[in-house]
């Protein structure tokens, strides 16, 4: 290959490399100097979306990530009000990047407590199958009595645990989490008089194979 051609790649290579430059940077640099591109004030708008969707994944104003993005945001409007466009546009960009982060981190707490709850969910199930078997155990050898005390009681222990399945179905798991001592301990004290229960019939039922 002559030199001239050599040298004439070169050129076209460079030229190449120049119009690349300049495709990717003076957008970029029209868009800094509001030229093209959203303004100032759709970006603030934008971060305002991200921190709010940040909060309704579950994002708390203590949170890190929510917290900064949310002064960025305040700081970006502040800006913008004063006639700092560029400033407003830089802080509104860092307010939409903490937004982005608070999403995230609310998003792995939350599944973290729905998994909490719905192991919460599963034992008080187990707990409340458990009642009703010993309900039903018991039941039969009681007078009528006390059949509807222990009636009573069950419905109160279904209650209860109703508390806790709405509150899983609703997405509340934190709600779920505040819930379960509470529920424990009425399941239990409801177990505990289900236990001691004894009538008429069961007395007879033990002595029945003695009078025989």
């Amino acid at each position: 290959m002559s030199p001239f051609a050599v040298h004439l790649l070169r050129r076209v290579a460079l030229l190449a490399g120049v119009a690349a430059l300049l495709l990717i940077g003076v957008p970029r640099l029209l868009t800094w100097v509001g030229l093209i591109g959203p303004t100032p004030q759709e970006d603030i708008e934008a971060a305002g979306r991200t921190l709010a969707a940040a909060r309704s994944f579950g994002a708390r104003d203590d949170d890190a990530s929510f917290s900064a993005g949310s002064k960025e945001l305040a700081r970006a409007r502040g800006l913008l009000a004063t006639g700092q466009r560029r400033e407003a546009r830089s802080a509104a960009a860092r307010a939409r990047v903490l937004g982005i982060e608070a999403q995230r981190a609310a998003l792995g707490t939350r599944e973290s407590l729905r998994r909490r709850a719905q192991r919460v969910v599963r034992e008080i199930d187990a707990l409340l199958n458990e009642l009703e078997d010993v309900y039903e155990e018991r039941a039969p050898t009681l007078d009528s009595g006390e059949q509807s005390r222990l009636l009573s009681l069950m419905k109160e222990a279904r209650q209860a645990g109703g508390g806790v399945f709405l509150a899983f179905d609703q997405g509340q798991f934190g709600r779920v989490i505040e819930q379960e001592p509470a529920c424990r301990t009425v399941l239990q004290k409801i177990k505990e008089q289900l236990d001691a229960a004894r009538g008429p019939k069961a007395e007879r039922r033990k002595q029945a194979p003695a009078s025989s």
